[in-house]
């Protein structure tokens, strides 16, 4: 057989074997609907998509029917353009009806479905007309259009100035207050606006007057800036005098927010505080430097005073007259050691306090030093019933320290313990070692306690904490305040731990490089 034959043959069976493809079936299988209509506008074609999703009844949609019976359905049902609900749909049917070229449009039913109506005229006439379900779709649209007007309603009503930029460093949101704070023209008040041509109007206003910096090198510095996605604020002086605080935060996606808040009250504010703060430490340090410059002035007279009521106390040169004037003598003695004990305690104060008090340090005795605070108060403890003890001391330590003032804190603590412990109670001195080396002192009683609110205030110079246990003498308030600062000098801290009626532990702890370590 001929091999052309043989081949003719082949063709002829495999044409018998597929079947014929009809529009009707390709149609049939679309998810879209479809309506073809004829030269005279009555529907020659549809698939029952397209009932489906235009939700015709039963028997309404048919061939033959005119465009126009089917337009005035949809208008009484009330089917309408999704996006212009006031243009009425014999307008879509006018266009169509006029053979204009192919359009889009949105149809929105009854229920709220949402569906894509393309239509396009037909070469020989008539036109077909297909339908896409978008419900979804327009939804997250009107839902996207809802929060960015929700959005320019919170933005226009902020006090503080927000504009947001995109990846691309062009403006989509913003409130008028962000350009009016910074006195951006109104042509510049624009969502899709540069920030590069924001940047360059600020530089050719002179906001960016860098010196040894070229404009174009200033612009594009803080386009760099803007691109890097970091956190970044700063402070713009206007003219008018307010300051301006220009907050940029990047977001996840590219882009950033800038933030724009008025503090110009808040640094008038601020400059106020730092002025009023000024002027009072001004004023302390000319009240320390005055007292501590009085030392002599204040103390010799006291001297003299103390000196000679001890002289007529002892009747050194000769008796007293009268036994009471021995008495005045005796009165005039104690009320000036006391005076001078307080005088004392404030001229030490004002000299830490103008830096005019030195260090003078050397090997303290631990043990020693114990011993010695111990016995200057114990008549004081024992006339108030109180038992004084020692505690532990670290075996050998010894202190670089200023002799006279490490028994000054001491003392300090043991007659406020003393002061504050009822008839009965107990006061221990100790000393311990802590892990990270440093030394601390300590003076634990079982006396009233203060509250932990009270406590700084008991640390505060010439305050106290009211209390009736207070038997001894008022007091200056200045024995903690004093006892704090002599810590201070040596580098040191000290704490309260207390609680009313469960006594107190006050601590003084010394640096580790203060302690001397007993040689092997």
């Amino acid at each position: 057989m001929p091999a052309i034959a043989a081949a003719e043959r082949v063709d002829e069976g495999a044409a018998r074997s597929i079947a014929p493809l009809r529009a009707e079936d390709v149609l049939g299988a679309l998810m879209q609907g479809v309506a073809v209509f004829d030269v005279d506008d009555r529907l020659a074609y549809h698939n029952d998509r397209f009932i489906e999703l235009l939700e015709y009844p039963d028997g309404f949609i048919r061939v033959g029917i005119p465009y126009t019976e089917i337009v005035a359905f949809n208008r009484d049902r009330g089917v309408k353009d999704h996006n212009r609900p006031d243009v009425l749909l014999k307008g879509v049917a006018n266009r169509i009806m006029r053979r204009e070229g192919p359009f889009r449009l949105e149809l929105e039913l009854p229920d709220g479905h949402v569906l894509a109506l393309r239509h396009a005229p037909l070469p020989e006439g008539g036109f077909v007309n297909t339908y896409t379900r978008i419900t979804s779709r327009s939804q997250a649209e009107d839902s996207a259009r809802r929060s960015l007007e929700l959005l320019q309603q919170v933005l226009a009503n902020m006090a503080d100035g927000v504009r947001v930029f995109d990846k691309d460093l062009k403006l989509v949101a913003y409130n008028e207050r962000s350009f009016e704070m910074v006195g951006i023209p109104k042509e510049l008040r624009r969502i899709g606006i540069s920030y590069q041509e924001l940047a360059e109007f600020s530089r050719r206003r002179g906001d960016y007057d860098e010196e040894g910096t070229s404009d174009d090198e200033s612009v594009a510095e803080r386009i760099r800036r803007a691109q890097e996605g970091r956190e970044r604020g700063s402070e713009q002086h206007m003219p008018d005098g307010r300051v301006i605080l220009k907050r940029r935060n990047p977001m996840p996606d590219g882009g950033f927010v800038s933030t724009y808040v008025d503090i110009t009250e808040r640094k008038r504010t601020e400059a106020m505080l730092v002025e009023a703060k000024e002027h009072a430490e001004l004023a302390s340090r000319s009240k320390s430097e005055f007292l501590a410059n009085m030392s002599h002035e204040l103390r010799t007279p006291l001297n003299a005073i103390i000196g000679f009521s001890e002289l007529i106390c002892g009747e050194v040169k000769g008796p007293v007259g009268m036994p009471c004037y021995k008495d005045y003598a005796t009165d005039i003695r104690d009320s000036g050691a006391h005076l001078l004990n307080i005088i004392n305690d404030l001229l030490d104060l004002s000299k830490i306090e103008a830096g005019k008090t030195d260090l003078h340090e050397e090997s303290v005795d631990i043990a020693r030093t114990f011993n010695s605070c111990i016995t200057l108060v114990t008549e004081r403890a024992s006339s108030g019933g109180i038992t004084l003890s020692v505690g532990q001391i670290p075996d050998g330590t010894r202190l670089r320290a200023d002799a006279r003032m490490i028994k000054q804190i001491l003392i300090n603590l043991l007659s406020n313990a003393i002061k504050f412990t009822p008839q009965g109670g107990r006061v221990t001195l100790d000393a311990r070692r802590e892990r990270d080396g440093q030394i601390a002192l300590s003076v634990t009683d079982t006396g009233i306690g203060i509250a932990e609110d009270d406590i700084a205030r008991a640390l505060a110079p010439f305050s106290q904490v009211d209390n009736a246990l207070n038997r001894q003498f008022e007091g200056t308030g200045l024995g903690l305040a004093l006892t704090k600062s002599l810590a201070e000098l040596h580098g040191g801290t000290l704490t309260i731990e207390s609680g009313p009626g469960t006594g107190t532990t006050v601590t003084v702890h010394l640096p580790a490089h203060r302690a001397i370590e007993r040689a092997a």
